[in-house]
């Protein structure tokens, strides 16, 4: 499948994109982009492909207290860690998100990772980042 573009503007200091127009958001892709040491992820209308509804994985991400980000595979892994042996986790394949992650920000404890969802509400972790 041929996905749209997504365009992205921070120009007013605040997120302002497409996404929730695309097919991107109607197929449950999450889309990432990075912007002044965030990472946004921008979660589906309704239901993440190959996983929960926007609700039960909003819930889950929730019980967090930072946010690992690591390269696995095809792309990124997001692990909202809650301190147990089973953290929530996302993969987010490397298309899906505007821009790689440069192997020279590994180890970084000094970025966030934001959730926006399709409404306007925002949700915010500490994260580090674990490329290597």
């Amino acid at each position: 499948m041929i996905m749209d573009m997504v365009v992205t503007d921070f120009s007013s200091g605040k997120l302002k994109t497409n996404y929730w127009n695309t097919n991107w958001a109607t197929e449950g892709a999450v889309y990432g982009v990075i912007y002044q040491k965030t990472l946004h992820l921008l979660l589906p209308l309704n239901r993440l492909s190959g996983g929960g509804t926007l609700e039960e994985t909003v819930a889950e991400m929730r019980t967090g207290h930072r946010v690992i980000i690591s390269r696995y595979g095809d792309g990124y892994d997001f692990t909202f860690d809650d301190g147990t042996e089973t953290p929530y986790g996302i993969h987010v394949h490397r298309d899906a998100l505007f821009q790689d992650i440069s192997p020279k920000d590994n180890n970084r404890e000094d970025v966030t990772v934001m959730v926006h969802l399709a409404d306007g509400t925002t949700i915010e972790w500490p994260a580090v980042v674990q490329i290597s």
